[in-house]
């Protein structure tokens, strides 16, 4: 009851560790203190609860209305309420911060002992070529990025522009190339790190290139067939028709319209990217640049007796390591030294 709480009161599910924890308390509190801590739990989330609860009312009625009818009858069943009913309660969940994989998976399971989908429809998702396909563009990309080749594109074909409009797109450009023959995800994800970089050695801020690198991707991905797990999955969606289209969905069918649309978008989001992103390049370049390094010395016969403010080394000292055990961090300056001594910077 208390982890079915938790679920429409918007909070995050409880670990084993806790649920024993609150069984034990509910073992010693009794059936009062549960009923307090229930009540407790829905206040924190009155929003929710009357979501929930105005979902689930017109649901209900609009189901209980169908029962008896098939889908020979009417295009809207009690299955149909149902399914409408639990994607909401998902998404209701997934706001409130339940992983989506849980929530997902709880209603694929509720869908099929119900009935409402099948065994093969339930777990079809799994099996299809089309979600599984962007899978290894994950090492091909990985791959790309350990042989230099993203950092050779970036370092000849970014180069060092002078504004940010014209950093966008010489950006958003190779991108959506790249996009185009590797899965837009994975070049995102190869393509963040190097954004980055990139935008501090030219003073920019970061903010000013995600979101364009963000939709270059996206842009580029559309231009083939696997740019995008959206196409590969509208390709499994035809082979799978029936009612086969007269057209095949080939590696560049849809080339003709992505690709001009990828290059107008390009210019569009390094003009609208000036006006419209923040840019704290000044800020963020001045925290970066701040690197720390931690440096030792050792301490040798001659050094014996000495302290670190007479032997000149007193600047940025940080501690004494003591060869006999321990650490001294008072008055570093003023420590007297012995042989095998660590000073540490």
């Amino acid at each position: 009851l208390l982890q079915f709480l938790y679920f429409i009161g918007g909070m995050n599910p409880l670990s084993p560790q806790e649920c024993t924890k609150l069984v034990v308390k509910d073992e010693e509190d009794g059936e009062h203190g549960r009923w307090e801590r229930a009540v407790s739990v829905l206040k924190q989330r009155k929003l929710t609860v009357v979501w929930v609860a105005i979902c689930t009312i017109v649901c209900s009625v609009c189901a209980l209305c169908r029962v008896g009818y098939d889908s020979t009858d009417a295009p809207f069943t009690w299955k149909s309420w149902f399914s409408i009913y639990f994607t909401l309660m998902c998404l209701t969940g997934m706001v409130n911060g339940i992983p989506p994989e849980l929530s997902l998976l709880v209603a694929t399971i509720i869908f099929r002992l119900t009935g409402v989908i099948s065994h093969s429809e339930a777990w079809k998702g799994f099996c299809s070529t089309s979600s599984l396909s962007p899978g290894p563009l994950f090492v091909v990309a990985k791959a790309i990025e350990q042989a230099g080749t993203v950092q050779f594109i970036i370092k000849y074909v970014l180069g060092k522009p002078s504004n940010s409009i014209l950093a966008t797109i010489r950006l958003a450009l190779p991108v959506s190339l790249i996009s185009g023959f590797i899965n837009d995800t994975p070049v995102f994800m190869t393509m963040q790190p190097i954004a980055e970089k990139w935008a501090q050695d030219i003073g920019l801020s970061n903010q000013r290139l995600m979101m364009p690198l963000s939709y270059a991707a996206l842009l580029g991905g559309m231009c083939t067939l696997i740019g995008t797990s959206t196409n590969l999955v509208l390709q499994g969606l035809v082979e799978d028709d029936e009612d086969k289209p007269d057209f095949v969905l080939d590696f560049f069918t849809m080339t003709p319209v992505g690709a001009p649309t990828a290059f107008i978008c390009a210019f569009y989001l390094g003009v609208a990217g000036d006006y419209l992103l923040p840019n704290r390049a000044v800020q963020r370049k001045e925290v970066l640049d701040q690197k720390k390094y931690t440096v030792s010395f050792v301490m040798g016969k001659k050094s014996v007796g000495e302290t670190p403010k007479s032997l000149g080394v007193d600047k940025g000292l940080v501690t004494v390591v003591k060869a006999k055990g321990g650490v001294d961090g008072a008055d570093t300056a003023t420590i007297q030294l012995d042989t095998d001594d660590v000073l540490v910077y």
